[in-house]
């Protein structure tokens, strides 16, 4: 199982893996864009199954959190400025790769 992290983008966005195949039917691993904490927000790649949740030109305010769970789980919560305001929760299973609500 793969998960693939950046933050150079200066967005917050997460893909499933439904994307990340190229131009093949085939899913692929998900990708989770963690940023930007305080830079200018931009919107760049995709598309995103889950979306893509940097506001251009302001700052954002934005990080991640992957924790990693005693049942051999990920949990990604993603925020915005400080912990109060979630911007998506995924949870990655065992063989699961692809991302499911929590």
């Amino acid at each position: 199982n793969v998960l693939a992290v950046s933050s150079d983008a200066h967005m917050t966005a997460f893909d499933d893996g439904r994307n990340t195949g190229g131009n093949t039917s085939n899913a692929s691993f998900p990708i989770l864009q963690s940023g930007p904490l305080d830079r200018l927000g931009s919107t760049k790649g995709g598309p995103f199954s889950d979306g893509c949740y940097a506001t251009r030109w302001e700052r954002n305010h934005q990080y991640s959190l992957i924790q990693f769970t005693n049942d051999n789980c990920l949990v990604i919560t993603a925020y915005r400025g400080d912990e109060t305001t979630v911007l998506f929760t995924k949870r990655l299973c065992g063989d699961n790769i692809y991302g499911s609500t929590a």
